[in-house]
């Protein structure tokens, strides 16, 4: 049960870090420009946004355990866990945000959730013996690494404007999409989603059969 356990966990985990890091790579090319839609004074916080999605990829990676450690009968520890995390918080924006103002507030946002997300881990692997920790979660890492460098190279040979990065966010995604396909498909996550077409395909209006058929 718990080797069942922690095979959907490694998958869901590697399923949201996949998707969480094409948003970073948005928010690192194209998020000044996000916020200029808001309006040019709003363009000094691009540091900040990005601080702010890397708490929450890390946030969306680690949100599995809550529901396992609640399956398995520990609630209580999702609570602390959560008092953990605000105590930290807490204290972390007191001691960042006067001294770095919006940038500080990031920050403190992002040492919390490193906190209480090292506590949660701690805890499922303590009481369930697993983790999310595995090779295929370099994956999505790796390809993120290269698209990365990729786009950062090409924004680099244009002169810097709006467009430049609207080339450098198509460049990620392309490079990032192109890098996964590469590194191939888990078999885990071919066989969900095989079974989501199956299911697809079954409540799909072609797919009744006729009565006559029959």
């Amino acid at each position: 049960q718990s080797e069942r356990l922690g095979l959907r966990f490694v998958a869901v985990t590697r399923w949201i870090l996949t998707l969480d890091m094409a948003m970073v790579g948005v928010m690192l090319f194209a998020g000044k420009s996000l916020l200029g839609v808001l309006g040019s004074e709003f363009t000094a916080g691009a540091g900040a946004l990005l601080l702010l999605t890397v708490a929450m990829v890390l946030q969306g990676v680690v949100a599995p355990a809550e529901p396992v450690l609640i399956m398995g009968g520990h609630p209580g520890l999702n609570l602390a866990n959560n008092l953990l995390w605000l105590g930290a918080l807490f204290a972390s924006s007191l001691a960042l945000i006067p001294p770095f103002g919006i940038l500080g507030a990031a920050a403190a946002a992002l040492l919390a959730m490193v906190c209480s997300s090292t506590v949660r881990l701690a805890a499922i692997y303590r009481i369930h013996r697993i983790h999310p920790f595995r090779a295929s979660q370099l994956r999505p890492l790796a390809s993120a690494g290269l698209a990365g460098a990729a786009a950062w190279g090409a924004s680099l040979l244009v002169p810097p404007s709006a467009w430049t990065r609207v080339l450098a966010v198509g460049i990620f995604l392309a490079v990032y999409l192109l890098s996964l396909a590469c590194l191939g498909v888990d078999p885990e996550d071919r066989a969900v989603g095989s079974r989501m077409l199956g299911r697809w395909r079954r409540r799909s209006p072609g797919a009744v059969d006729s009565p006559l058929s029959s």
